[in-house]
């Protein structure tokens, strides 16, 4: 997993996708575990780079990755899982 700073808020998530769209050249897209979010609950999230902040790799790992993913909001995709 991976934590940062988002907008100055934290995030825990279990990184999917690093991918493009329209609004920014990079962006991350993965399964959001703990932090805050305008949104409330365990969900898909995606995140443009740069309002990523004081990104770190975890320990802790994730078995595979979850269903339902579709990546839409990143058409164009540089690496994922």
């Amino acid at each position: 997993m991976v934590q940062f700073l988002y907008d100055r808020y934290p995030r825990v998530v279990e990184p999917r996708m690093l991918g493009a769209n329209e609004l920014d050249p990079y962006g991350l897209s993965g399964w959001f575990v703990f932090g805050y979010s305008h949104e409330a609950g365990p969900r898909w999230r995606e995140c443009l780079l740069y309002g990523i902040a004081n990104l770190k790799i975890t320990e802790t790992t994730f078995p595979a990755p979850r269903s339902g993913y579709n990546g839409r909001k990143f058409p164009k995709m540089y690496c994922g899982l």
